[in-house]
């Protein structure tokens, strides 16, 4: 039995990858590479089977719910998130393996940031133009990071939990936790260039749809944020860019930009694009 009958752990490392999963999650490729063994990883299935990459994991649990639903519920059954110094909050279908787990769970200590993100490839789906990768930097500072794969240091996440009632699956979501983490002026919160991931487009995955879509539709997720703005006082805000770390022009940038434009030009076979 892979799945668990009631919520508790005991937490083991520093840093925890929390992801909310269906049956098409990234687990196996999260879990490959040198790394592996800094990390807890805990996910909350919401699916009918029981996967076999499940074995990969530190801990599982069946629980309808989005990622910061399951993670809320988390939270508040093992009072476990002030034991690690940071947590990664993942969509189970980014591409991302342990080494750059690991690279972001050290930078954001480094910089001592409130909350990151990594880079998006040119290859896979951007909401937000600003978190595409920019290879003359090593990280820029923001006033936002999308809610696909933020790291949180510990006592933000808390901090934002304590507010969040559960009752929002996701539109909205990054919205809301900028709100009450703030950060922006002191320059807490960044995109991480160095560490580039990607982000499938919806008609990639099975049947054409995402997971959740299962759980709650698009526009009811909408509705939800709406309803939330005016309980909360939540507001939205243009994302901006503060500067950053410049990359200085070597073989390692030049790699970059040549991956870089390889990715977009593998962006324009993809089917919809």
């Amino acid at each position: 039995m892979l799945l668990e009958q009631k919520i508790s752990f005991q937490p083991k490392k520093r840093f925890l990858v929390f992801s909310s999963v269906g049956d098409q999650a990234r687990i196996k490729l999260w879990t490959k590479g040198v790394g592996r063994k800094e990390f807890d990883l805990v996910v909350f299935y919401y699916g009918d089977a029981e996967p076999e990459y499940l074995s990969e994991v530190d801990f599982a649990y069946r629980r309808k719910g989005s990622k910061f639903q399951n993670l809320k519920a988390f939270y508040e059954a093992t009072k476990s998130l002030s034991h690690y110094e940071s947590v990664m909050v993942l969509d189970d279908d980014i591409e991302i393996d342990s080494p750059r787990l690991v690279t972001l769970f050290k930078l954001r200590r480094d910089l001592d940031l409130w909350v990151l993100q990594p880079s998006f490839s040119a290859d896979g789906k951007i909401s937000f133009e600003h978190t595409r990768q920019d290879p003359a930097y090593r990280y820029r500072f923001t006033n936002f990071v999308e809610m696909n794969c933020p790291l949180f240091s510990s006592d933000k996440l808390i901090k934002f939990l304590e507010v969040y009632d559960g009752v929002l699956p996701g539109w909205g979501m990054d919205w809301w936790y900028h709100n009450i983490i703030g950060g922006s002026d002191q320059k807490k919160i960044a995109i991480i260039d160095e560490v580039v991931v990607r982000n499938p487009f919806d008609q990639e995955k099975r049947g054409g749809k995402r997971e959740i879509n299962q759980l709650v539709n698009t526009a009811d997720r909408i509705e939800l944020w709406q309803q939330c703005m005016k309980k909360y006082g939540c507001k939205e805000f243009k994302p901006e860019l503060y500067g950053g770390e410049d990359r200085s022009f070597d073989l390692f940038r030049l790699g970059f930009v040549l991956v870089a434009f390889f990715r977009w030009l593998k962006r324009k076979k993809v089917k919809g694009f």
